[in-house]
């Protein structure tokens, strides 16, 4: 394996191991074949795209890279053609993931949204814009059934695929965090002076509840408590 031309900040890796894609600043990802080790000395294919993000494609022979100008290319790896060019974030495309299934991917940006696209038509399903700053980190359940999203407004946000509905809120702070549901329930186990939130078992003062409060849709707060 030659050494690449730049410094490496993102990689990704064929599901069924059979090769192994990075990337840097020099909008250069060069793909090398995985069956034996030590690498061969030459990439398999050597593509003029995004370097933001990659991700492999499962059950295909795609990798989705990610650009700073918020462009998703989809290509075929083997022939170094691109399937599809996806447009809608307004920036930097900060991070890529896809599907088990390899029906979707999730991309989310430094302009607050993740976008879940369908890799079959290459179209977009749904804009996701609850999240008030960068989308830094996204992972598909393993069924397919929800995607999770992580900001730098300190959430993660728990989503449906297939409607776009946010599931549930969990709200980072110093001390931990703990996860709200779209009607504002949750359950309370504490004292008068301390709230912890079973969620994550992480203590919040009593102070901070209307802080939190904050990131429901109806910043409303239902819930059960008992003392411990």
């Amino acid at each position: 394996m030659e050494p690449t031309r730049s410094w490496i900040h993102t990689l990704a890796v064929d599901p069924d191991g059979k090769w192994l894609a990075c990337a840097g600043p020099d909008s250069e990802v060069i793909i090398w074949e995985t069956r034996a080790f030590p690498l061969s000395r030459r990439p398999i294919r050597i593509i003029s795209g995004g370097t933001r993000a990659l991700t492999a494609i499962p059950g295909t022979e795609w990798l989705a890279s990610a650009s700073s100008e918020g462009t998703i290319d989809v290509w075929n790896i083997y022939a170094g053609s691109r399937i599809w060019e996806l447009k809608g974030h307004i920036s930097t495309a900060n991070t890529l993931t896809a599907s088990a299934s390899g029906r979707w991917l999730a991309s989310g940006g430094t302009d607050n949204t993740v976008r879940i696209w369908d890799l079959h038509t290459g179209r977009i399903c749904h804009t996701l814009r609850e999240h008030a700053g960068s989308i830094n980190a996204l992972a598909f359940g393993p069924s397919d059934d929800w995607l999770a999203s992580g900001s730098s407004d300190d959430t993660v946000r728990i989503w449906s695929p297939q409607t776009g509905q946010l599931m549930e809120t969990s709200v980072g702070d110093q001390n931990g965090w703990a996860t709200l549901t779209p009607d504002g329930s949750f359950e309370v186990v504490g004292s008068p002076a301390n709230l912890w939130w079973t969620a994550g078992l992480c203590r919040f003062d009593a102070d901070e509840v209307h802080e939190i409060a904050k990131h429901l849709p109806h910043r409303r707060l239902l819930g059960r408590s008992r003392h411990v």
